[in-house]
């Protein structure tokens, strides 16, 4: 669920509680429990991007979305607590994957992809490559490109398609195009990325 809700905080920009509430209702129906509260908060962070420019208020004000007594939440206080307290990147990054990724194994695991993906929000100082960068050099133990697209698209919401360098969006030809993700075979997809973003934008409306 949290790698794949960005989109509730784009169809309710500026709404972050009706974002979360999307989150958390059709997060259900391929997660539960610390893979929803995930998708509140990368939800939530996306819509707040939209109304509020700083990276920081944004993941305090995110995580106030979820239960306080959350794992998840309590992964998200800790590192705010220590970036409060001077602490560097490598030093957060290293206690998010020492304490939740042992808790939660699993490379795709919520808490300590979620923790990683405010780490690079609160450090990548709203610039889209500085954040995406710092997701991209963490711990092997984590899903980079899915924190990745969930940080950069906070930052998308936050600069729209000035944020992003020409150089990388130039050779995609504004076109989505596929019909299968590995082996697995999906419907066809041929079409512009702008239409899919107005289409988008237009529900959110």
């Amino acid at each position: 669920p949290q790698f794949s809700a960005e989109i509730y905080g784009l169809i309710a920009s500026g709404k972050p509680n009706l974002a979360a509430k999307l989150a958390r209702e059709f997060g259900h129906i391929n997660g539960y429990a610390e893979a929803v509260d995930g998708a509140v908060f990368v939800a939530g962070a996306v819509s707040l991007a939209f109304v509020e420019n700083d990276p920081k208020t944004i993941v305090r004000e995110a995580a106030k979305l979820i239960h306080a007594e959350s794992p998840y939440r309590r992964c998200l206080d800790e590192i705010i607590a220590m970036a409060d307290a001077g602490k560097s990147f490598e030093d957060i990054e290293r206690k998010v994957i020492e304490r939740w990724a042992a808790e939660y194994p699993g490379t795709n695991n919520a808490v300590a992809n979620g923790g990683i993906i405010a780490l690079c929000l609160w450090f990548g100082e709203g610039d889209f490559l500085k954040t995406v960068n710092l997701a991209c050099r963490v711990s092997d133990c984590t899903d980079a490109g899915c924190n990745a697209a969930g940080a950069a698209a906070v930052i998308g919401a936050m600069h729209g398609m000035k944020a992003i360098p020409r150089n990388l969006i130039e050779p995609l030809n504004d076109r989505i195009i596929g019909h299968k993700m590995g082996d697995l075979p999906l419907p066809p997809v041929d079409e512009s990325i702008s239409d899919l973003s107005k289409r988008t934008a237009a529900f959110g409306e």
